[in-house]
């Protein structure tokens, strides 16, 4: 009995940690060219994220969300999906429909790399908060022009994995949800709250970039 107990106390706790460290005030500030923009390599290839194409989109928090990753983020991502008249995304178990792009990133960086070692050297956590701009912490996440969802279809055979473009900013003129997804071992998951990128948005950008996209004429 005391140790289901126990173990009810400590759910409780993580689910408490991960409730305050949700991020509630994340808003979208503007959508500009990828294209002239100094954009630090993805943390899964060394291209130039450039290279990729698209715009990226500016957001602003109250939260220092550089200083929050250092210290809750061992496990930090950005979720995107088409929105689809939604204005909310739920953070739904695998598999999953979230399309593929780049980090979250400010002025010092990918902020996914902000939590590297922070569990065992407390030190960083000072040393990897942000720098605000009249009250707000700045953020920006590239949106390529070009995204990816895996698929994992059922057959007879079990699961089948397969890379698929879920998302083409040149054809599908699809508002973007995003948020910001964070977990660690101690406070298990939080999130931000959902942002919508109107397509609008995207396309003025796209069409202001310095290399020019080509849409389809009926467009």
């Amino acid at each position: 009995m005391k140790c289901c107990a126990r173990i009810l106390f400590i759910g409780t706790l993580l689910q408490f940690g991960a409730c305050a460290a949700n991020i509630n005030d994340l808003r979208l500030e503007g959508v500009v060219p990828i294209a002239g923009r100094e954009l630090p390599p993805t943390r899964f290839t060394a291209r130039d994220p450039q290279s990729f194409g698209g715009v990226v989109a500016e957001f602003s928090s109250e939260r220092d969300m550089r200083r929050q990753v250092a210290r809750f983020g061992g496990n930090f991502s950005a979720v995107v999906e088409r929105c689809g008249g939604r204005t909310h995304i739920e953070d739904s178990p695998p598999p999953r429909l979230w399309i593929s792009h780049g980090d979250f990133g400010d002025e010092s960086g990918v902020l996914a790399e902000a939590g590297s070692a922070s569990a065992i050297d407390s030190r960083r956590i000072g040393a990897a908060s942000g720098v605000p701009q009249h009250g707000r912490f700045l953020v920006w996440l590239p949106v390529h022009l070009e995204g990816y969802a895996t698929e994992r279809p059922s057959d007879v055979s079990g699961w089948v994995t397969r890379r698929v473009v879920a998302q083409d900013l040149l054809s599908a003129p699809d508002d973007l949800c995003i948020f910001a997804r964070g977990a660690s071992l101690l406070h298990g998951v939080w999130r931000s709250n959902t942002v919508i990128i109107p397509y609008e948005a995207i396309r003025v950008a796209l069409e202001s970039s310095p290399t020019p996209s080509v849409f389809p004429a009926s467009r």
